[in-house]
């Protein structure tokens, strides 16, 4: 079948056209390319062929940079920690009795040697007033510092005879004693009622008694009295019934002590006042 003229003139230039177009974009394609790899082909030849100090390198330029624009404040210095340490407490000062009260003191335990007394009663006497002068020290019942109910808990001890070591659990025990009938060795009660026992000390004779007291500070020899500041007496006990028989310091109201010991007018022993 004849075709139309110049049918297969168009086609054959259509396609020479497509393929000349097509030949033209791979040459500018590939010309192209080549432009991009000859200018930046030698940086990533040095990349590949060094790439620890290339990225060094470029870490330092960034820090240096970064050094340069910013604007960082100083770090205050840091001081190094210090441990604060407590001061060690003052020890507690001791009151200093007077001559005259020292004397009375020494002059009132000499007298016992003058008088009649049983052994129990020497070695009870010898115990009691081996202490005179020990520091007061709260739950101590040592000589080397002792409180009230301490004092009394370790004399009682040393006669072979246990008793408690508080004094409320001390003013449970033994016989009662009334004031006017106190003897040797008599455990007396001091407090502000009888549901609080504060204070106890050993009842010597002649009016007398030895304990250790916090307001001084130390162990030492007491006028007896039924006040004693804001606290009172509130009684007695009798822990040996036969410590006080016998003997010349029985009573305290007995006028035969006072000869017995000779003259004992300058036992002015200060009272106690807030004992514990």
């Amino acid at each position: 079948m004849p075709q139309p003229p110049g049918t297969c003139g168009t086609l054959a230039n259509s396609v020479g056209t497509i393929l000349l177009f097509w030949n033209r974009s791979v040459q500018l394609g590939t010309f192209t390319l080549c432009c991009l790899l000859w200018g930046f082909g030698p940086s990533y030849a040095a990349v590949a062929k060094h790439p620890v100090a290339h990225k060094k390198s470029v870490t330092k330029k960034r820090t240096v940079v970064h050094k340069n624009t910013a604007k960082s404040k100083p770090r205050p210095a840091v001081r190094p920690a210090t441990r604060r340490v407590a001061a060690p407490l003052a020890p507690v000062p001791t009151r200093q009795q007077s001559g005259t009260q020292i004397a009375s003191q020494e002059n009132f335990v000499a007298a016992f040697q003058t008088v009649p007394h049983s052994v129990q009663q020497a070695k009870f006497w010898e115990s009691a007033t081996s202490f005179l002068g020990v520091p007061y020290r709260y739950a101590g019942n040592t000589r080397q510092g002792t409180d009230c109910s301490g004092y009394t808990s370790t004399v009682y001890k040393e006669l072979g005879i246990s008793i408690p070591r508080a004094a409320h659990q001390q003013f449970a025990i033994g016989q009662p004693v009334s004031a006017d009938q106190l003897a040797m060795g008599d455990l007396v009660f001091y407090g502000p009622s009888e549901l609080t026992i504060s204070h106890v000390g050993l009842y010597l004779g002649n009016g007398k008694y030895s304990h250790a007291a916090l307001t001084t500070h130390n162990v030492r020899i007491d006028t007896f009295a039924p006040m004693l500041g804001n606290i009172r007496f509130l009684g007695a006990r009798r822990i040996v019934p036969t410590l006080g028989y016998g003997a010349s310091l029985y009573s305290t109201d007995s006028d035969t002590t006072v000869r017995s010991l000779g003259n004992t007018s300058n036992l002015n022993v200060t009272e106690v006042e807030g004992l514990r």
